[in-house]
């Protein structure tokens, strides 16, 4: 075997590689992920609708009212006659 038959091989090889990267490669990009998924339906009656739809309206206003209650708090301390009786109280 010369050395012209032993640096064609070599670059036989070297492409057939090159090829099967190249394949493979190609073969990672198709894989996907699929992904089951699940709706859950319930029915809820009127009754229970509005009674959680007050629930959660009560929820915000407790909400912003505490929010409200702390800023006011944090004013309060801010203020130049903190020592003194406080008239936004």
């Amino acid at each position: 075997m010369n050395v012209t038959t032993l640096f064609g091989n070599l670059r036989d090889y070297e492409l057939d590689l090159g090829r099967l990267k190249d394949e493979e490669e190609v073969d990672k990009k198709k894989k996907g992920l699929a992904l089951k998924t699940s709706t859950l339906q319930c029915e809820v009656s009127d009754e229970d609708h509005s009674e959680s739809s007050e629930n959660e309206n009560l929820k915000l206003v407790v909400k912003k009212f505490s929010k409200f209650m702390k800023k006011k708090e944090r004013d309060c301390r801010t203020c130049p006659s903190a020592g003194a009786r406080c008239e936004t109280r």
